[in-house]
């Protein structure tokens, strides 16, 4: 039997394509699929990058508003006690109620300048925490309501002053002082979203 040279190439180029098709073929999908697979597994790990920065920031997030809320508490509540703690002085005063103004008196006279440094510290941490705009309300606050308020009081008890001067001093402070102090911590809670007048 005679095979002719055209069939016997013939035969030799299916053979051939068979076995390249029998091995190259897969060769190549392999090689395509492990592509995917690295291009599959570094889109993975950058979402895996992001979704921890994400996680990052929203924990930074919280310990900010968390911290924001800790301020405006803490410095509300050492504003208040300050102010009622000087009131009082010119509230027994005023009253003529000597023993108890004299007991107010030596009160705030030992725990003034520790409110003072506590207050002032609070302040401190607004200017990390809130805008520079509240920052300055704050800082006016304390060098232009609360340090006078002290220098009034020292200098009604030093001069020893009529109980007109007390009643005059102690309208005063309660009326001016007090929407002085609310309209400043209403502005930081505005500002940190924590008032229910920014959430309706």
């Amino acid at each position: 039997m005679n095979l002719s040279q055209e069939f016997l190439e013939k035969i030799f180029l299916l053979l051939l394509t068979a076995g390249l098709s029998g091995f190259l073929i897969p060769y190549v999908l392999k090689q395509v699929d492990a592509r995917k697979l690295r291009a599959q597994k570094i889109e993975e790990e950058r979402k895996f990058r992001e979704q921890r920065v994400f996680e990052a920031d929203i924990a930074r997030q919280t310990k900010i508003i968390e911290a924001q809320s800790q301020l405006l508490e803490n410095l509300a509540t050492e504003l208040w006690e300050f102010e009622l703690l000087a009131i009082s002085v010119s509230y027994y005063k005023s009253h003529n109620k000597e023993e108890k103004y004299e007991a107010a008196w030596q009160e705030y006279d030992n725990k003034a300048w520790k409110y003072f440094g506590t207050i002032r510290s609070k302040i401190s941490k607004a200017s990390y925490l809130a805008s520079s705009e509240t920052y300055k309300a704050l800082t006016n606050l304390y060098k232009n309501v609360l340090i006078p308020l002290d220098s009034d009081l020292v200098r009604l008890v030093e001069n020893d002053v009529d109980v007109l001067a007390w009643e005059n001093h102690h309208n005063s402070v309660q009326k001016s002082i007090g929407e002085t102090t609310d309209q400043v911590l209403d502005l930081l809670a505005n500002e940190l979203r924590l008032s229910q007048k920014v959430i309706d």
